[in-house]
């Protein structure tokens, strides 16, 4: 999903961590799932200033 954004791998944890709404879906203790269009549509809604 880092990739994907052209962020870090770090900021993709951070926005989990912090709860901010960002789309994923945990499955067990360390497995975690990012469906790029949801991620895709989070990122839109976001203000420009935030944006990745």
């Amino acid at each position: 999903m880092a990739a994907y954004l052209g962020v870090s791998t770090a900021w993709v944890w951070k926005q989990v961590r912090a709860n901010t709404g960002f789309p994923f879906v945990k499955l067990g203790t360390r497995n975690y799932r990012f469906s790029p269009a949801k991620v895709r549509a989070w990122v839109e809604q976001q203000p420009s200033e935030k944006r990745p």
